[in-house]
């Protein structure tokens, strides 16, 4: 969990950019799919978060190095 706030707390804007701009361009498109973007992109931020930070907060490249 710190590292999804810590992940998100770097990069919130380009996830609130890309959510932004799949909900314009399904309301003015009209294409329904683009709305499936947005909780896909939690998933995908949960995911990179995991990726990058362990349990306690830490960044994972940091324990490789020790």
């Amino acid at each position: 969990m710190k590292g999804i706030r810590k992940f998100l707390g770097q990069t919130w804007w380009i996830f609130a950019l890309v959510m932004l701009a799949s909900i314009a361009m399904a309301y003015y498109s009209g294409i329904w799919l683009y709305y499936a973007l947005p909780p896909i992109l939690v998933v995908v931020a949960v995911y990179m978060a995991s990726v990058r930070y362990d349990s306690d907060g830490n960044l994972r490249e940091e324990q490789r190095m020790r």
